[in-house]
């Protein structure tokens, strides 16, 4: 087929000794069910609150709580400027707004049994704030509010105020435009108006409710797409993965990385079309009983093709590969996140930890993965360690629960 590279032409190369691995300490519990609050972007990006908002004797902890009350009622009040930034401003939180919020969970904590099992129950069990581990049970609460208060200002700062680190991940729309402007200020009216008319409403919920509306004006809903993946997409590959005999294989899995075509209307990159051919070799060899294909809406913005969708079609239709082999991760953004989204597939799939996996690239991206620079900051944020470059296009690396910790990009969280 014109434009697929067969794999009768793919050598095989040679993969050089696997490093004898040490499995990391868990730090959460495999079995853990989130909690839901309908919203799949809400819960990703701020799983903390979802609790605070669905656990009633959470809720009634918090209300009344003078402190609390008093950032609700700041976040309610009716506007008397005209200014569009300080009323932007005032629906985000302050950094004096946080601490008080902060203060204020941590002080509360020892006196309510519902704060206590939130953290028991499922903030430590989730995984989703490991990062803070360490911390009494009372800090963990604490931080994992400070994330996600920062988690809506960010929101804010990235698709109201049109301060995004790449163009890739901005609004979609000119934020300094007055038909943009009027769109969001009518978001702030109705999130506000919701807080004042609810009567247990929390502190943060005007502002939650606000960044989520911000989302979905800008159509970034992400996080959202083809879940819940485990009963869509990947239903096949989850439940082939419970009678695999990990200690047959030499690797858990083949990570593949997608690269997404930067014109529209393409729907795979030749990129893209290299590392399935490389990885359905490695497959077929027998080298991993799985396969994830890793990559999600990116290039060019907004496109309408997912590089892990694209990409598994290939995998299927060209090289024959079964669809129970493979597991899509449609929602990474970036190199990193390809890695720490693909190990929460492993961590779902039963993968033992000791085990590591090969990460398929073309040769300039392994050439940047394999950089120290880029190891260390998977290192300190997921806990994933690696192994030897095993050629130009591969490299072994080893799984860890801490890439279960929610991340700071809203749109791969």
């Amino acid at each position: 087929m014109k434009g697929f590279i067969s794999l009768r032409f793919i050598p095989l190369v040679v993969l050089c000794t696997a490093t004898a691995w040490c499995a990391p300490t868990a730090i959460y519990q495999p079995n853990y069910r989130p909690l839901s609050s309908g919203s799949w972007v809400q819960d990703k990006n701020f799983y903390v609150l979802t609790l605070l908002e669905q656990i009633p004797a959470c809720r009634s902890a918090l209300v009344g709580n003078p402190a609390l009350e008093a950032i609700r009622q700041a976040k309610t009040r009716d506007e008397t400027t005209i200014d569009f930034a300080a009323i932007v401003a005032g629906i985000g939180f302050t950094d004096q707004e946080i601490e008080f919020a902060r203060s204020a969970l941590i002080q509360r904590f020892p006196r309510s049994p519902a704060l206590q099992a939130l953290v028991e129950d499922h903030l430590r069990p989730s995984g989703r704030y490991s990062q803070s581990a360490n911390k009494t049970d009372a800090e963990l609460l604490g931080e994992a509010w400070v994330e996600s208060a920062r988690g809506i200002n960010r929101v804010i700062r990235q698709f109201v105020l049109g301060k995004s680190d790449n163009k890739i991940d901005s609004s979609s729309y000119d934020p300094s435009t007055p038909g943009y402007q009027k769109m969001i200020l009518a978001a702030i009216g109705a999130s506000t108006k919701a807080a004042r008319t609810t009567k247990d409403a929390l502190f943060f919920e005007p502002s939650l409710d606000f960044a989520l509306r911000v989302l979905a004006i800008n159509r970034r809903d992400e996080p959202a797409r083809h879940e819940p993946l485990a009963e869509g997409e990947n239903r096949a590959a989850m439940e082939a993965a419970r009678h695999i005999d990990w200690t047959g294989f030499k690797y858990a899995s083949l990570l593949v990385h997608g690269i997404g075509p930067d014109e529209p209307g393409i729907a795979i990159s030749n990129g893209s079309h290299e590392n399935c051919a490389t990885a359905a070799g490695f497959y077929h060899a027998g080298l991993a009983p799985v396969i994830i294909v890793s990559g999600g809406y990116v290039h060019p913005k907004q496109t309408i093709f997912c590089e892990a969708i694209e990409m598994k079609k290939e995998l299927v239709l060209v090289y024959g590969i079964p669809e129970s082999a493979i597991l899509i991760e449609p929602q990474a953004r970036h190199t990193t996140t390809n890695i720490r989204n693909g190990v929460r597939l492993l961590l779902a799939a039963g993968a033992p930890l000791a085990k590591p996996s090969l990460s398929v690239a073309q040769k300039q991206h392994m050439d940047h993965i394999v950089a120290a620079e880029f190891q260390k900051y998977c290192r300190e944020h997921f806990g994933v360690r690696f192994g030897p470059r095993t050629s130009d296009h591969t490299i072994e690396f080893l799984p860890a629960t801490e890439c279960m910790q929610t991340g700071e990009d809203p749109l791969d969280p």
